[in-house]
């Protein structure tokens, strides 16, 4: 559990200072059989949060006796100003799948620990980015402060050089500062570093999954189930068109039946953005291939795979839309002989 707290009249200037903690054990500290109890949760461990479920033991990690109580992490003792920072925040916005620039966003709460009012400026920088704001806070008051795009436009990155896992290319990083300036005198700053890089989530039929932003490896686990998406969406949308043709509906109920033209709206815009994923990771790919290794070359056959409306080719495609055709296959033949015809 972390905590802060102002300890100015405690303090004895001049002389030396302790600090006495006052550890209280568990009340249902289990035992070293008790692992993960009679629940996924910890059993009895869950009853005493917060602290770590897994000291509790799974599988091969040992029960830790004490259940993780105590200090295990820093303690500092600062020093500010009338005005503090709290809960330093920077985040990134990707217009994916365009990577040529993110909206930064930085923020942080500011607490007048006066009984009068206090007016300054915040003032933030991202790597060479340098941002500020004037703010007033009202005695014994906090205020949380955010700088974005929308009032600061500095704050829109170009060509941000992206942060990646190890193995996947450079964990790039910004150093960030935040510092609070009143009558002149810094009151409190901070600083650290954070990358470019955006994750969303969601929780389809009831599991939590995490999405990055796509990269190099998307394309190798996933290229194969989006041209089969692709593939079941524009066949949503021939249902949706044999539905008007078939005297169910007509081309002025399509475009006066907002339900319907909804449906195939949606739909469409479904496969275009899938169709720019697909672009987006080749783009990638062509990049990393041409950059780190001239021993290996880029082959475009996606694009070949498409027609004049950026939809796949079903005779290209076996029934399964997934796998290639006997056509399909003599097409990626072709394109791979026009290559090595002309690179060889």
């Amino acid at each position: 559990m972390r905590g802060r707290f102002d300890v100015t009249a405690f303090i004895n200037p001049g002389q030396a200072n302790a600090l006495a903690v006052r550890i209280i054990r568990v009340a249902n500290p289990g035992s070293t059989k008790d692992k993960a109890g009679p629940t996924v949760n910890g059993g009895a461990l869950g009853r005493d949060n917060p602290t770590f479920h897994a000291s509790a033991g799974w599988d091969w990690m040992s029960t830790i006796r004490g259940r993780d109580t105590g200090i295990w992490n820093n303690v500092s003792l600062t020093r500010t100003g009338a005005v503090q920072i709290e809960d330093p925040l920077v985040t990134t916005k990707l217009p994916l799948p365009d990577i040529t620039h993110a909206d930064v966003t930085i923020e942080a709460t500011l607490r007048n620990l006066e009984s009068s009012p206090v007016s300054g400026i915040l003032q933030a920088s991202f790597g060479d980015i340098t941002v500020s704001e004037s703010v007033t806070l009202e005695g014994n008051s906090a205020r949380t402060v955010q700088l974005s795009p929308t009032t600061q436009p500095r704050l829109r990155l170009e060509k941000p050089k992206l942060w990646w896992p190890v193995g996947y290319g450079d964990p790039n990083l910004y150093p960030v500062s935040i510092r609070f300036v009143a009558d002149g005198v810094v009151s409190d700053q901070t600083s650290f570093n954070a990358g470019v890089r955006q994750f969303t989530y969601s929780e389809d039929g009831d599991v939590l999954k995490i999405r990055d932003t796509p990269d190099i490896m998307d394309v190798v686990r996933s290229s194969q189930s989006s041209l089969q998406n692709i593939d079941t969406l524009v066949r949503r949308v021939d249902r949706i068109v044999s539905f008007v043709e078939s005297g169910q509906g007509s081309i002025g109920h399509l475009i006066y039946d907002q339900s319907l033209y909804n449906r195939l709206n949606a739909t469409l815009t479904e496969v275009q953005n899938m169709v720019n994923q697909i672009r987006y990771t080749n783009k990638l790919i062509k990049e990393a291939i041409e950059k780190n290794n001239s021993r290996y070359y880029y082959v475009n056959i996606f694009d070949r795979m498409l027609d004049a409306n950026g939809h796949p080719i079903k005779d290209l495609f076996d029934t399964d839309g997934l796998h290639l055709s006997k056509k399909g296959y003599i097409l990626w033949k072709e394109v791979l002989q026009e290559h090595l015809s002309s690179n060889l």
